[in-house]
């Protein structure tokens, strides 16, 4: 009875032995690489989506900066006097404009290059009160605008520099890019040309400033790289948050201000065409 027992409770508690999974080598491998791959995707679009952004807080640094520094020693100064601190920092007339009076100086050559490695050099312009058209700059016209940008002749096409990424499109010329006034121009002047890009107080459709600093964007297109008879001027403006609003006084209106690098609303202003014989 007992050995009976004995038998039946050893039958009834027996366990099967567990089975362990094995993988071979190369199983391993193939299951790493699946494992692996998704993550190298995701690294390597933060990692690009970082240099992307790299590049553009740069752009916009580059020519913030400039204005900045400018601006304290220029604007109010008599223009003689600003004059002359241009040539002791270094810097080399460029052109001028009868239109407001523009002096534009150049401050340093290929300051800033895309991905195709276009230059782009930065400039100043000087904005001058009381020039006469007939005569000459006199000792006492004062500076009233000081504004710090690039300017870059692509001279390529606007559907490559856009493929290509050559503006970022979340940059403030990139933004400008693909705006829908630009979308319809490309389509008759299909050579992106020219791109200007300044840091100053905007302006509005009117053309009036208002106490916001923002990237004043102009781009010029053409019918194709080498003619010069004709094309069209695009003019935008991109608000930003690098610095705050001033008042009538030129003091900050907010207090405690952040600066950010993300831009704004984007402003079209006009446009102009031209065709020549």
């Amino acid at each position: 009875m007992i050995n009976w027992f004995a038998g039946y409770n050893n039958g009834m508690t027996a366990r099967p032995k567990r089975r362990w999974y094995q993988f071979t080598v190369g199983g391993l491998l193939v299951l790493t690489t699946l494992v692996s791959l998704p993550l190298g995707w995701f690294t390597y679009q933060r990692n690009k989506a970082l240099k992307e952004q790299q590049a553009i807080d740069r752009l916009h640094k580059t020519i913030r900066d400039a204005e900045m520094a400018a601006q304290p020693q220029a604007i109010g100064k008599p223009w003689k006097e600003v004059q002359a601190q241009f040539a002791a920092a270094g810097y080399r007339p460029h052109s001028s404009s009868e239109l407001g009076g523009r002096q534009r100086y150049l401050i340093r050559e290929d300051a800033w290059a895309p991905s195709n490695r276009t230059r782009h050099d930065l400039m100043i312009d000087a904005y001058v009160c009381g020039r006469d058209v007939y005569t000459k700059l006199g000792q006492d016209d004062e500076v009233t605008i000081i504004a710090a940008g690039l300017v870059g002749t692509p001279n390529i096409s606007a559907k490559q520099a856009i493929n290509e990424r050559i503006y970022p499109p979340t940059s403030a010329v990139g933004l400008c890019l693909a705006r829908d006034e630009m979308v319809e121009a490309v389509k008759e002047y299909p050579i992106l040309k020219k791109v200007e890009i300044t840091y100053e107080l905007m302006q509005d459709s009117s053309g009036y400033f208002v106490p916001n600093y923002g990237f004043s964007v102009k781009i010029e297109l053409g019918k194709s790289p080498g003619d010069e008879h004709a094309g069209m001027r695009l003019f935008y403006t991109v608000e930003s948050n690098l610095d705050p609003s001033l008042d009538q006084n030129g003091k900050p209106l907010t207090q405690g201000f952040v600066p950010s690098s993300a831009l704004g609303d984007v402003w079209f202003r006009k446009r102009d065409q031209w065709t020549t014989p």
